[in-house]
């Protein structure tokens, strides 16, 4: 499961790398949804599990998120 979950995070990494290089940044503007699906996933990890595997958005973003999703 280790080897698993460090292939996605590297895979994740070579899309930001290719985003910065298109875009100039390794920020995607993600759309009201997105937010909410990534906010749903990451409201089952707390902030310290999130901050090992979220390495474009802080945890805290990521957790600001599921509470304004309560109100989009």
């Amino acid at each position: 499961m280790q080897d698993q979950i460090e292939y996605l995070m590297e895979f994740i990494d070579i899309q930001g790398e290719i985003l910065e290089e298109k875009t100039g940044s390794r920020q995607p503007e993600l759309s009201v949804e997105q937010k909410k699906r990534l906010a749903h996933r990451g409201k089952k990890l707390n902030e310290f599990l999130l901050g090992q595997i979220e390495n474009t958005f802080a945890p805290s973003t990521v957790m600001e998120w599921l509470l304004l999703s309560h109100f989009l």
